[in-house]
């Protein structure tokens, strides 16, 4: 696995970095009066949900671990592909993965609202407007390039499968394949049993749902350069 950085890999590092930066340092403030959480992807149903949101979250984090890990995956494996579809293509192809992984999130954010809208009547027994009301309340507003980190983490393993990687924590070496695998396996099981809060699970499994399909179609037409 090669760790020559490419323009748009460099590119979307640099963009994640000065979104975490001034968010986290200048929001709110005297220069920038608004809350960073108005950038994050609220419940679609929701009166926090703006369209922006859609792509603006891509480039929000919630903390340090949360940055680190992302780019550190994108600095290991966009390279390789951006290298071999073109800096165009390798775009294209992150930015439709992390709003494929949006969709895919508030679908499964919809799914939720509808079992706590159900839980509060039973329990509360409040009129419906705001039983709704406080159901949304309770689905916290998404951020991070996990979806489209997870894209290329699922291209990579699709074209590099047998690729080793060293892993940070064991530091041992493991196929591609295996790795994406274990990932996709965990975010799968976190998402249904409900163990990941706090983690957009189904934004995970939507990003590598993209890559997959995405790269396979590509290959199917000659275009993926398998």
């Amino acid at each position: 696995m090669g760790y020559n950085l490419t323009d748009v890999v460099k590119h979307l590092i640099f963009i994640n970095i000065v979104f975490f930066l001034v968010t986290n340092l200048l929001m709110p403030s005297a220069m920038i009066p608004y809350n960073r959480t108005a950038l994050a992807l609220y419940f679609p149903w929701s009166s926090g949900f703006q369209p922006f949101q859609i792509v603006t979250h891509m480039f929000m984090h919630a903390g340090v671990g949360h940055i680190f890990f992302n780019m550190l995956g994108l600095f290991f494996f966009g390279p390789a592909l951006e290298a071999r579809w073109g800096p165009k293509r390798f775009l294209f192809f992150y930015l439709a993965a992390g709003l494929f992984a949006a969709l895919i999130h508030s679908g499964s954010s919809y799914y939720e609202y509808l079992q706590l809208y159900r839980e509060i009547l039973q329990t509360d027994g409040m009129s419906l407007e705001k039983a709704s009301q406080l159901a949304k309340a309770q689905i916290l507003p998404a951020v991070g390039a996990s979806g489209a980190v997870y894209g290329v983490l699922a291209a990579y393993a699709m074209l590099f499968t047998n690729e080793k990687v060293m892993l940070l924590i064991p530091p041992i070496p493991v196929k591609a394949g295996i790795l994406v695998l274990i990932l996709v396996t965990y975010d799968y099981f976190s998402g249904i049993s409900g163990h990941g809060t706090g983690i957009a699970n189904f934004a995970h499994l939507g990003g590598a749902f993209f890559g997959v399909i995405m790269v396979a179609y590509w290959i199917k037409i000659g275009r993926g350069y398998s």
